[in-house]
């Protein structure tokens, strides 16, 4: 068979078992049992294996929707909630990946001194991304993540209304609003009431790079303890960087090595011959 025609064939074997670009599959995300919570919790990100770790607080595991606080997916870019009569759209910043929809949440409990949570993957996440929920009167710090390599993560963050990211400190924090936090959710602003500013800060965090550990920070910014939801996830099938290929003159040198041998090879069955 020609080269040509092999190369074909390789192609379509490609793309017959997923890997057109035609077939590409949605993000995943951290997966750990319901209703289990403590400082050390374990479960999966698609076929990776993580371990969620908190000094400071522990981290519970929860349907994304908690009966006992939200009445609707927390991750539904489309939830409906009624309050007073009013049909509220709570996440109506269109912040969320739809891929997040029905996905668990993670709470950790964000106090005066900080809860450090960290995520480990069992190999290198390519662009990792995390989801925060509900920052009343608390930020979210990153700063002390490091790319696979070493390097200061590199961060690009979405955030509603009521939260702001810092990229030079990369915090994530919650705006001050007056007199009260408003309703519970992510909306830009209240339809029902515009007087109520709008819901809990809450932002995507886009992470750049590989990372087998990310660090999370949490602390209240007052006296009261803040509830906070997260989420981590990735896209498996987002294009990663081409690794080195050997330059002209190594693959030259690989060449006239394989040559040489070849060569050698010749000569010695010429020599048994005579």
């Amino acid at each position: 068979m020609a080269f040509a025609s092999r190369m074909g064939a390789f192609a379509t074997l490609l793309a017959t078992i997923g890997l057109s670009p035609g077939l590409h599959a949605a993000e995943v995300w951290t997966e750990v049992p319901q209703g289990t919570s403590g400082t050390s919790l374990s479960g999966t990100l698609g076929s990776i294996s993580v371990n969620m770790s908190s000094t400071g607080s522990t981290v519970a595991s929860t349907p994304s929707v908690n009966p006992g606080y939200n009445l609707y997916d927390i991750w539904d870019n489309d939830a409906e909630q009624m309050a007073g009569g009013a049909t509220l759209y709570p996440n109506g910043a269109r912040l969320w990946p739809v891929s997040a929809k029905g996905n668990v949440q993670y709470v950790v409990v964000a106090r005066p001194g900080a809860s450090a949570v960290s995520v480990q993957f069992g190999k290198p996440v390519y662009n990792p991304k995390v989801l925060v929920y509900s920052l009343d009167n608390s930020h979210v710090d990153f700063s002390q993540t490091r790319t696979s390599s070493g390097n200061p993560a590199v961060i690009s963050a979405a955030t509603n209304s009521s939260a702001q990211f810092v990229p030079a400190t990369q915090r994530l924090d919650r705006l001050p609003f007056s007199p009260s936090f408003g309703y519970e959710g992510c909306s830009k602003s209240s339809e029902a009431d515009p007087a109520q500013p709008s819901g809990r800060g809450c932002g995507v965090m886009q992470f750049r790079g590989y990372y087998t550990e990310l660090k999370l920070s949490f602390a209240s910014d007052d006296m009261r303890n803040d509830g906070v939801g997260f989420q981590v996830g990735y896209d498996p099938d987002a294009p990663a960087p081409v690794q080195s290929v050997p330059t002209l003159a190594e693959g030259g040198l690989a060449m006239l090595g394989l040559l040489m041998a070849s060569l050698a090879i010749r000569r010695r069955g010429a020599r048994e011959r005579r």
